[in-house]
């Protein structure tokens, strides 16, 4: 049972790790006009805590789409795919937790690049650079 699951999250990692991207990107459109409403619909206080399931989403979608990553460039025939897929993961992950820390004061829009990149590059993988079957071979592209 496990080893059908987890072919069949092989077969569909661009779709799963698009999916993940867009709802990353969707949870961080939507974040500020929540706690906007609930800033607004409570004493208007100085500093709004974030709920911890919310915060549990963030590492959440960014554990779906390392595997999707991981999963997508391993079966990927482009070597740029690839670079691009990671890179973008590592900016992504890296722009949350600064989130989380406050480490550097960073532009809280430039997390929309990565999530986009993300859901376009497995986008783009899912239609021209799947292997045909186990036996593939890396073609630099």
């Amino acid at each position: 049972m496990t080893q059908k699951i987890s072919l069949i999250y092989q077969q569909n990692t661009d779709l799963i790790g698009s999916a993940a991207s867009l709802l990353c990107l969707i949870h961080c459109i939507t974040t500020p006009y929540i706690f906007l409403s609930y800033a607004a619909s409570t004493a208007i206080e100085q500093h709004v805590d974030v709920p911890i399931w919310w915060g549990f989403i963030d590492s959440t979608l960014l554990i779906i789409s390392i595997f999707a990553v991981y999963w997508s460039s391993k079966n990927s025939t482009s070597n740029w795919i690839k670079v691009g897929l990671y890179s973008n993961w590592v900016f992504i992950t890296f722009l949350i937790l600064n989130e989380k820390t406050e480490a550097f004061h960073i532009a809280e829009w430039l997390i929309y690049i990565p999530a986009l990149s993300l859901v376009a590059l497995h986008q783009y993988n899912r239609k021209y650079c799947k292997c045909q079957d186990d036996t593939c071979c890396v073609d630099n592209h």
